[in-house]
């Protein structure tokens, strides 16, 4: 059960995933390195939830593909947090 202490245990599990560009199945992201805010927004807003990190992402490659986006910017973060129902971040 290493897996499941990785990603509930002090975030360098969580942050290292996003560092080496990790997206759910089916979900493609620009290539371009994501900035430490978007990780660090990322990490804050899941708040140690994996199924919401795999929603978030989903939906940030859903607000670039409609605003025809390349890069994964704090705001399209943002974005995508408040067009899921997920409360305050």
């Amino acid at each position: 059960m290493s897996g499941t202490k990785e990603i509930s245990g002090d975030g360098r599990g969580r942050r290292g995933r996003l560092l080496k560009r990790w997206a759910p199945a089916g979900v493609v992201l620009p290539n371009e390195q994501l900035a430490p805010e978007v990780i660090a927004s990322l990490i804050r807003m899941k708040g140690g939830n994996f199924r919401l990190l795999t929603r978030l992402l989903t939906q940030i490659e859903r607000v670039l593909s409609v605003n025809n986006l390349h890069v994964v910017s704090a705001a399209i973060v943002e974005a995508a947090r408040d067009s899921l129902v997920i409360g305050p971040g």
